[in-house]
């Protein structure tokens, strides 16, 4: 009895230094944090952890949602762009390939008490509605690559989210990670959370503790990896003050120049590199693949209304933009400009229904330079969205 009592003594002091480092390291991190941190791409830390987002937030940063898009190696990219004489923020890109809707919402509802009434930038690529033969949305893989066991907890904590919303997300949670053995807690709290078995229940809220050691620890590592980040990034000095006046039309003058030159050896308009590195040699199998997939009827749609409603019970506000693709590959696929069309339509049917803003940049399909491969934004559409854009938030 002696020896157990010890352990639990034992047990209280390492809980309470856990909860102390992490005041200590959540107020450094609100100390040294900077745009440097804002501006990072394709980093972990920032996608799969929640403090630094929301000090982002809490600062100001423009938040942009997304996939790969917000990677683009070109001038272009948005981070070059912004702050500006008409919107001075920085912008912070959260995403990197498949990253998709779930998993946004997860994220949305893991900081929404910081997103709140704010307006981040959403973008949705029709390539997401034809992630899986058989219309199954993101597969398991994608989604488990991208999968933040922390941005989970914190988000079935939140107390805006319905009861109803938190079933959604676990009943889709559940169905993604059931096989990873890597995530058997998780499944576990998806499946205990979604029965109506009175025992089950009862089992649920024994384990209560558990899961909060487990955000616990998972918190921890976060606030460590974040300031880590912080300490061993060069800070870069953004000019709040004195913002950078944008000549468009110079900009647009240099945009096509440069499409023009890196796009010279194929028939596409893409940009010469990717199309010799990640289509060239594909092609039978691209145009096999995209005859069996529907962008219409996807899982896919499921996953962005748990992302509305997310938004919507958390009071969020996103400005979305539906990223158009390559009309000329696509026609080339087989995929008609009639079904991308209806496509568009029914996006932007559902996200209006549910009250939010949208840009839709559909009649880009066919414009060179636009799109610097057969998804993404290119050299003339990364300078487009960035005016739109800054456009829209002068407005609003």
């Amino acid at each position: 009895m002696k020896k157990l009592g010890q352990i639990c003594i034992a047990l209280v002091i390492l809980l309470i230094f856990t909860v102390e480092l992490n005041n200590i390291l959540q107020k450094k991190i609100e100390k040294y944090y900077n745009d440097s941190i804002s501006v990072l791409y394709n980093n972990d830390v920032k996608n799969m952890g929640v403090i630094l987002q929301r000090e982002a937030i809490k600062r100001g940063n423009l938040m942009f949602y997304g996939s790969s898009e917000l990677g683009a190696h070109i001038e272009q990219n948005p981070k070059s762009f912004f702050p500006n004489d008409k919107i001075n923020k920085v912008v912070n890109p959260i995403g990197r390939g498949f990253v998709q809707e779930l998993q946004h919402a997860i994220n949305f509802g893991a900081v929404s008490q910081n997103l709140k009434n704010s307006r981040p930038v959403f973008f949705i690529s029709m390539t997401w509605f034809m992630e899986d033969i058989g219309n199954k949305g993101v597969t398991p893989e994608h989604f488990l690559m991208n999968f933040s066991e922390l941005q989970f907890l914190e988000a079935m904590e939140n107390k805006n989210l319905s009861k109803e919303l938190k079933k959604n997300i676990c009943s889709r949670v559940g169905s993604l990670v059931k096989k990873d053995k890597n995530y058997k807690d998780v499944s576990m709290y998806c499946k205990l959370y979604n029965s109506n078995n009175m025992l089950t229940k009862i089992g649920f809220y024994m384990l209560k503790p558990y899961f909060a050691l487990d955000k616990l620890i998972l918190k921890t590592k976060d606030n460590i990896q974040a300031y880590n980040l912080i300490k061993r990034t060069p800070r870069n000095n953004f000019n709040m003050n004195n913002p950078e006046k944008i000549n468009w039309k110079d900009e647009y003058i240099k945009a096509i120049a440069q499409g023009k030159e890196e796009s010279k050896n194929n028939q596409f308009n893409m940009q010469d590199y990717c199309f010799e590195k990640f289509y060239k040699n594909y092609i039978p199998k691209i145009k096999h693949l995209v005859k069996q997939m529907d962008p219409l009827n996807s899982i896919e749609y499921n996953d962005l209304d748990i992302l509305l409603k997310t938004c919507k019970e958390s009071k969020i506000k996103p400005l979305f933009i539906i990223i158009p693709v390559n009309g000329v590959w696509y026609d080339y696929l087989g995929l008609p400009k009639e079904k991308r069309y209806s496509f568009y339509d029914k996006v932007e049917k559902i996200i209006n229904n549910a009250g939010f803003d949208i840009l839709d940049f559909r009649q880009k399909e066919y414009e060179k330079y636009f799109m610097i491969d057969g998804v993404h934004l290119g050299w003339k559409g990364w300078l487009n969205t960035n005016e739109a854009i800054a456009n829209y938030f002068k407005k609003n």
